[in-house]
């Protein structure tokens, strides 16, 4: 079967993805030790890792994918609070 794309086209796209891995903003460089692994207790949506960088430093939180108005067509369906990696993750 001949190649839908040439095979310089192939190497080009896959040094792209190279690079989107290792480039892109959202990769988890160090994972928290409950991510992917919480979920909401009142709507039991998973929990994802973010961050909000402070005058001094940068905090990470775990956020309700229910508390995200951009996600749902009618807002937000939980008015939860982020809870702060470090107060969950315990070591």
């Amino acid at each position: 079967m001949p190649a839908l794309i040439s095979e310089e086209t192939f190497a080009l796209a896959a040094e792209r993805l190279a690079d989107n891995k290792r480039l892109a903003p959202r990769r988890t460089i160090e994972p928290g030790l409950v991510q992917g692994l919480v979920s909401c207790r009142k709507c039991g949506y998973a929990l994802y890792r973010t961050s909000a960088r402070s005058s001094a430093r940068k905090i990470h939180y775990y956020r309700c994918l229910g508390s995200d108005g951009w996600r749902h067509l009618g807002g937000s369906v939980r008015d939860s609070r982020p809870i702060r990696q470090d107060l969950l993750d315990l070591d």
